[in-house]
C-alpha cells in the first residue's frame, strides 16, 4: 500500500491493517512457547517418575532394616525394623517407643532420654522431631492440621493426635510435601 492508499483509506483504517500484520507473528510466537513448554513439562514428568522410581526402591532396601534402641546405661536393647517403629515420646526418665507389631500398635519402655534416642536414630532419616516430646516416623504421617497458635499431627491408624510445635512445624511440613511430591 502506497502512502496515498493510507491517506484514502483513513488513518483509522491504516492502523487496522498494521494489527492485522502483528497477529500471525504473536501467534507464531505463542506457538513456539507452547510447544516448548510442553516438551519441558514432558521432560519434567520423566525425571518424576525416576525419583518415584529411586523413592521407592530407597524404601524397598530399607524395609528390613532394623534399628536398636538402647538403654541409657547400655543394660537395655530393644531392636526393631525401621518400618514398625511408628513414634518415640518422652515420658520424664524413660522414652516410649510405639510400633506395629503384627497389625497391633505395641509400646516399649526404655530408660533413656528422647535428645540420646534422637542420636542413635538420627542416620535415618525417616525419623523426625515433631515435638519437644515426639518424634514420629514420616512414613506413618497422614496429616497436619491446625491453626496458627496449635498443630497436630495425625498418624496412619494411630487413635491419639501428636502435637506439633512451632520450632519443628516447618520441618514436619517440608516432609509432608516431599512424600506427596
Amino acid at each position: 500500500m502506497t502512502s496515498s492508499n493510507c491517506t484514502s483509506l483513513g488513518a483509522f483504517s491504516c492502523e487496522i491493517i498494521s494489527l492485522i500484520c502483528f497477529i500471525p507473528p504473536l501467534i507464531l510466537t505463542f506457538y513456539d512457547k507452547n510447544v516448548k513448554l510442553q516438551l519441558k513439562n514432558e521432560k519434567l514428568s520423566l525425571e518424576k517418575k525416576i525419583y518415584q522410581k529411586q523413592v521407592k526402591e530407597y524404601n524397598d532396601e530399607h524395609k528390613n532394616i532394623s534399628i536398636d534402641f538402647c538403654s541409657l546405661n547400655n543394660t537395655e536393647k530393644i531392636s526393631l525394623l525401621l518400618t514398625e517403629v511408628v513414634l518415640i515420646n518422652s515420658a520424664d526418665n524413660y522414652v516410649e517407643i510405639h510400633y506395629r507389631e503384627d497389625d497391633k500398635f505395641k509400646m516399649k519402655l526404655l530408660r533413656n532420654t528422647l535428645k540420646n534416642i534422637e542420636s542413635q536414630i538420627k542416620i535415618h532419616h525417616i525419623f523426625i522431631r515433631c515435638h519437644r516430646k515426639y518424634i514420629v516416623n514420616s512414613n506413618y504421617i497422614e496429616e497436619l492440621n491446625g491453626n496458627c497458635n496449635n498443630h497436630q499431627l495425625f498418624l496412619k491408624e494411630y487413635n491419639e493426635p501428636i502435637p506439633v510445635s512451632r520450632q519443628y512445624f516447618y520441618t514436619i511440613k517440608n516432609a509432608l510435601q516431599a512424600i506427596c511430591g
